[in-house]
């Protein structure tokens, strides 16, 4: 039987099998994640048509499910044993005047095979890139119903019979995190494309606030050097903020932590920790970690460590949040990093 751990049903046709945040105002077809999207559009259920969905383990709906799986499949043998349904009644899409009528369906045995069925009764044209239909799974490529456009899915098919059109469950990727050895003191994190484990380092208290903040410190050789923050509006790193940042709650926010009076091939700057509070105070009680042991927080799915103890400059970024309760809606960021030496290959992940 196909496991779901979490099911999220969207109005605006699509099924997803984790935590979404999608906010996009176009399909995005480069989620990698469990999403099944029979249509992905804008569709507004308030303007007209119905919504309907259905969870069954026995009784009609299942009998259905197994006779229509006999349709398509008569030598397959299956008999369902679980069903997940979503129905879209002359449902209005935003992007054009017509209405939506479509069927989805998860179907399992008890032999572990799952299929998705999706069906179409009538869909109007949607310009592109405003509609998509497909599906897609962690960590692999969107798997796109193959037609010119939305129109046509009513008469298209691929089990000879116009307007269906099924799909085998294909089995997830092995979660790269399950063939890592992380310990227990290590964050199995994502980085530019890459899996690993981030490991705590030696920690030298240095708090440096946003805005283009300086820390100052003293060699004991002589001379001094600076770490700076700096924010930035898009990871492109070029041009940074110059005056103080106003952002939305879920703008992204680019930081840059750098330090100067250094040749990058032999130094590179190690991000420990990170974390925001309210005040503009370091130990404040009230705080919450962006980064934590060098790498992403775990409670915090929008921090991203882009760059760190492989230069003199390291990145990372987040989705803008506010403190309740604090009338200002200040934050203000704060990092501990420390100076590795590259030679000794331990500063990056």
């Amino acid at each position: 039987m196909y496991t779901v751990v979490m099911t999220v049903l969207s109005v605006n046709g699509y099924v997803a099998f984790y935590i979404p945040n999608i906010d996009d105002e176009i399909p995005n077809p480069k989620l990698g994640k469990n999403v099944i999207a029979p249509l992905w559009t804008d569709l507004d259920i308030n303007k007209g048509g119905t919504w309907t969905y259905e969870q069954a383990t026995n009784g009609s709906l299942l009998n259905a499910a197994t006779q229509i799986m006999d349709i398509f499949y008569p030598n397959l043998n299956f008999s369902a044993s679980w069903v997940f349904a979503c129905a879209w009644w002359n449902v209005p899409a935003e992007s054009t005047l017509g209405n939506a009528t479509f069927q989805f369906g998860l179907i399992s045995d008890v032999n572990n095979r799952s299929f998705m069925v999706m069906w179409y009764g009538r869909v109007p044209f949607i310009a592109s890139p405003y509609w998509l239909a497909g599906y897609d799974v962690e960590n692999s490529d969107f798997v796109t119903i193959p037609v010119n456009n939305s129109s046509q899915l009513p008469s298209t098919g691929n089990v000879n019979i116009p307007g269906y059109w099924v799909f085998p469950v294909p089995a997830s990727p092995t979660a790269p995190c399950e063939n890592l050895s992380c310990t227990w003191d290590e964050v199995c994190t994502q980085i530019n494309g890459v899996y690993g484990c981030g490991c705590s380092s030696v920690s030298i208290p240095m708090a440096v606030q946003v805005l283009g903040s300086v820390v100052n410190k003293e060699l004991s050789t002589g001379g001094n050097y600076q770490i700076t923050m700096v924010p930035y509006p898009n990871s492109m790193f070029q041009k940074p903020y110059n005056s103080n940042v106003t952002l939305g709650v879920n703008q992204t926010l680019y930081i840059a932590v750098q330090v100067d009076q250094f040749n990058e091939s032999k130094i590179a700057l190690v991000m420990d920790r990170c974390w925001a509070t309210p005040l503009n105070q370091t130990d404040y009680n009230i705080y919450w970690d962006l980064i934590v042991n060098e790498c992403p927080n775990p409670a915090d799915g929008t921090v991203e460590v882009l760059q760190n103890g492989v230069a003199t400059s390291s990145h990372f970024s987040f989705k803008m949040f506010m403190f309740t309760g604090f009338p200002n809606n200040h934050i203000y960021l704060h990092c501990k990093v420390h100076l590795c030496l590259v030679e000794s290959g331990k500063c990056a992940l």
